[in-house]
Order: structure tokens, then C-alpha cells, then sequence
């Protein structure tokens, strides 16, 4: 078999140091319309509307980001790793969309797609959903409505319609967020869980370009329908944007 030996792998053998020099970039920033950011956390578990995805386990997840300031378009990545007994392990989230504000008036419409590619089957996990929200600014707090519309939910469970209320409240260098939000979905049956309401509370701060969260979700689904997953949990989360 032939061996293929690079210069540069040959002179690290030889013990000769070659210095590195930057290139320049294919296709710089400046060339690019909008902004781009990246961003990254560990959580002691990954909660998604009041539900474990890591089965008491902790998550690393991240994500890229644009956004175009002039119109208002976004679109981004975020993946994270799972837990759901299956043998699936990653989730990844493609969305997009357009969004503005009005002075201390925010909306936003768009879609998500959510993505398992490990996904054991025999019904597809995958599923898109469509989202709306507006937010408030009122300078003491600020508040939000979210809605989101799934033609066909997690596991071919049917439609589904989820509906949220936040507010943000800033206590010196805190904020305190707290959330209500309510889970419809048509065939209970194939989803395994009844429609239900979940809360969150969290109070997070920053630390030296980190923001730390500590938060608590719940669930009003009863231990015989959810014995483990959906009951009241303490998270921890460190996460940054770059």
C-alpha cells in the first residue's frame, strides 16, 4: 500500500518547527449581508416544555445563527443531544423566519423542523411546526405570546397547538423569567400523554461573558401518565453567545 507522508507531517516527524500564517477568508464577513453568531450550553437536563429529553441526564448543546437587521429575516441551527429510551440521541432544530419591532412593540413568524436522525422508528419522529409570537416592552418587565401549529406532531400523533405566556422582570444585575404554556395534542393515544399545561420559573445573571440559569419546570400531567419525565425538576444551565 502506498503511503502518502505530507511536508508538513514529514518536518513535525523531523522535529522542524513551520510556523503557521493566517490565510485570508474565501469569502470574508463584510461580503455577507446580516449577522452571524454562534452559541453554547450545558445543562444538567434538557427540559422541552416541561418534558426530560435526557431521562435525568445532562445536555451539551449549541447553535448557529443569522439575521438580517434591514429585513428582519433569521435562520438558524441548534442541536442537542436526547435521551427518549428508544435509541435515538441527537435532536437537531432547522428554523427560519422574519421578525420587527415597533418601538417597544416585537413580533415574529416563522417555522422549526425538528430533526432526529437516529430516529428508531416505526413512526417518524421528525415534525415541522409553525410559529408566531409578539412581545411587550413595558421597562420594569416585558412580556410575550408565543403560539406554534404542528400539521402532524411528534410521532405521526396528529395536529397539535402549543401556546405560551412569558414574563421577563430584571431584579438588578437578575432577571427573572417566568412561563405558563399549554400543549394540545389530537391523538393522545399515539403521543402516550394527555394535553396538559407546564410552568417554568427561572432566574438567571452573567459571569464573565456567561449567563448562568437556575430554573424549575412542572408539569399538571399526573405520575400515572408520566411517571418520571414530567414531574417538578431543578435545572442548571451555563451557556454563551459568541
Amino acid at each position: 500500500m502506498k503511503r502518502v507522508i505530507t511536508a508538513a507531517a514529514t518536518a513535525a516527524l523531523a522535529g522542524i518547527w513551520i510556523p503557521t500564517v493566517a490565510a485570508d477568508d474565501l469569502i470574508s464577513a463584510d461580503m455577507v449581508p446580516g449577522k452571524f453568531s454562534a452559541n453554547v450550553a450545558l445543562t444538567s437536563e434538557y427540559f422541552f416544555r416541561g418534558i426530560s429529553q435526557t431521562d435525568d441526564s445532562p445536555a451539551i448543546q449549541g447553535g448557529f445563527d443569522w439575521a438580517h437587521e434591514g429585513t428582519g429575516l433569521y435562520l438558524g441551527v441548534w442541536g442537542s443531544n436526547i435521551d427518549f429510551n428508544t435509541g435515538n440521541s441527537i435532536e437537531i432544530d432547522i428554523y427560519g423566519g422574519i421578525g420587527g419591532t415597533i418601538d417597544k412593540f416585537s413580533w415574529k413568524a416563522g417555522g422549526i423542523w425538528y430533526a432526529y436522525p437516529d430516529d428508531p422508528g416505526p413512526l417518524s419522529q421528525d415534525y415541522g411546526e409553525f410559529t408566531a409570537s409578539v412581545g411587550y416592552d413595558f421597562g420594569l418587565f416585558n412580556t410575550g405570546f408565543s403560539f406554534f401549529y404542528s400539521p402532524d406532531f411528534f410521532g405521526e400523533s396528529g395536529h397539535a397547538e402549543y401556546y405560551a405566556f412569558n414574563i421577563g422582570i430584571p431584579i438588578q444585575m437578575f432577571t427573572l423569567n417566568l412561563v405558563a404554556g399549554r400543549q394540545n395534542i389530537e391523538k393522545n393515544d399515539v403521543f402516550l400523554l394527555p394535553d396538559y399545561w407546564h410552568y417554568g420559573a427561572s432566574i438567571s445573571t452573567g459571569v464573565a461573558g456567561f449567563t448562568l440559569t437556575l430554573g424549575v419546570t412542572d408539569t399538571d400531567i399526573s405520575d400515572t401518565d408520566c411517571p418520571e419525565l414530567c414531574s417538578a425538576t431543578v435545572t442548571f444551565t451555563v451557556s454563551r453567545t459568541f
